[in-house]
Formats: C-alpha cells, sequence, structure tokens
C-alpha cells in the first residue's frame, strides 16, 4: 500500500492503522465532493474547481489520482463503498470504545451510508461524489 515499511509494534495495531488512512481517504472523497457541490452552486465550472483544487497543497493526493476517474464517471470498483461504509462503522466503533468524540466520522459514516441505501455500495468509494452531486 505504501513505498515505506512501518513497524507499529503488537498485534492489531495494523488493523488500527489501517482504518485511520480509510477514514482520511474517506473524508478526503467527502470533503472535495462538498467542496465541489458548493462551488458549482456558486456558478464555478466544475471541470476548473477540479482542476484548481486538485493542484492546491490542500488538496489530499488522492484526489489527483481520482479525478479523472471522477470526470470519467467510472465508478468500477478498485475499493466498494459497502467496504468503506464498514470501515467508517468501525472507525465510528473504535472511537466510542476509546471515549473519543468523532463527529466528522461520523457524518461521514452516514454520508456513506446515504450512498448505499441508494444502491451505490456495490460501485467504488468515490461513487460518494456523484452521490452527492445528485449524478448518479
Amino acid at each position: 500500500m505504501g513505498k515505506k515499511t512501518n513497524h507499529l509494534g503488537e498485534v492489531g495495531k495494523a488493523a488500527s492503522m489501517k482504518l485511520l488512512v480509510n477514514y482520511m481517504l474517506a473524508q478526503s472523497v467527502a470533503a472535495f465532493s462538498e467542496a465541489v457541490s458548493l462551488g458549482i452552486n456558486l456558478g464555478l465550472d466544475q471541470k476548473l474547481i477540479h482542476n484548481v483544487l486538485t493542484g492546491t497543497p490542500v488538496a489530499a493526493p488522492v484526489l489527483g489520482v481520482l479525478k479523472g476517474k471522477l470526470e470519467a464517471k467510472d465508478t468500477t470498483p478498485n475499493f466498494p463503498l459497502y467496504l468503506m461504509h464498514k470501515d467508517l462503522r468501525l472507525v465510528a466503533d473504535a472511537g466510542y470504545a476509546s471515549n473519543t468524540p468523532l463527529p466528522l466520522a461520523n457524518a461521514a459514516k452516514e454520508l456513506y451510508a446515504q450512498a448505499k441505501a441508494a444502491g451505490l455500495g456495490d460501485t467504488d468509494f468515490s461513487t460518494l461524489y456523484h452521490h452527492m452531486m445528485n449524478e448518479q
């Protein structure tokens, strides 16, 4: 998954780290989708928004990788949306178990739940973008 090996300690810590990575990935797509939606509603061109936002240091690098997939409306699953929703549920459960408030994780979990309920569970997790744009 990465270029660097990180020794995380005892058994189970790698699974915890994987949840953190997937949590950040889910949030990156959700935040990008919401920003693009706002930009369109403010009268900006969608492709221009994509180019500007993915060229800034505030955008997660994965958004540059996903940009072409999103623009082509390619929903072929690399990582199915239903699995991302499952991981966000696990993140929320971990927050509960560790007494860590995670309001943004829970909001993202519900966004992915809405997309899954709309029949997008077997598509790529990035299809959340199209769901939030009302394009599916």
